[in-house]
């Protein structure tokens, strides 16, 4: 008798470890996510606060409108600086964290991956507008527009992005 309470003790004491175990990698797993997915919520709300505090998307549309009723612009669209920092300056959460993406849900990781992608691109396409790249006046004018839908799309992903991730 003794030998099957022993053997029982085993079979019940492997079993405890063992869900205990998987306990702990589930809470680990929820912990990841939560943290991950709150420092990159901060970092999103921060940047579309400040973009709206600063009047970029007003400031964009004004070029744009002024451009179309047909005045040569002697400014060129440009914000104070993109040109001194790097992506991984301008986004140091996101960069951290690019290898922890995985522990988000399916549907927040892709669509942080499309905010930061379509952030990246506007960006990309600022800094050569200031820089001068673009000197073809209807080339930069098509440039700002399409920058201009595609902001107010991120935009609205982004404030999504924060709604959700507040939630996590």
């Amino acid at each position: 008798m003794e030998f099957w309470q022993t053997i029982a003790a085993v079979i019940v004491g492997g079993a405890l470890t063992f869900l205990g175990t998987i306990a702990a990698k589930i809470w680990e797993h929820r912990q990841r996510r939560r943290v991950v997915g709150q420092a990159i919520r901060a970092e999103i709300d921060s940047t579309l606060k400040m973009t709206e505090r600063r009047g970029y998307e007003e400031m964009f549309q004004g070029y744009v409108d002024r451009w179309k009723a047909g005045e040569a612009l002697d400014a060129t669209p440009g914000i104070i600086g993109f040109d001194e920092q790097s992506d991984q300056q301008a986004y140091p959460v996101m960069f951290a964290h690019l290898g922890d993406l995985g522990a988000l849900r399916t549907e927040d990781a892709s669509d942080v991956v499309r905010f930061y992608s379509g952030l990246l691109g506007i960006r990309s396409d600022i800094k050569a507008i200031s820089r001068g790249h673009v000197t073809d006046p209807q080339h930069k004018l098509r440039l700002v527009e399409t920058d201009l839908q595609l902001w107010r799309e991120i935009r609205d992903l982004g404030q999504s992005l924060v709604e959700r991730l507040g939630r996590s």
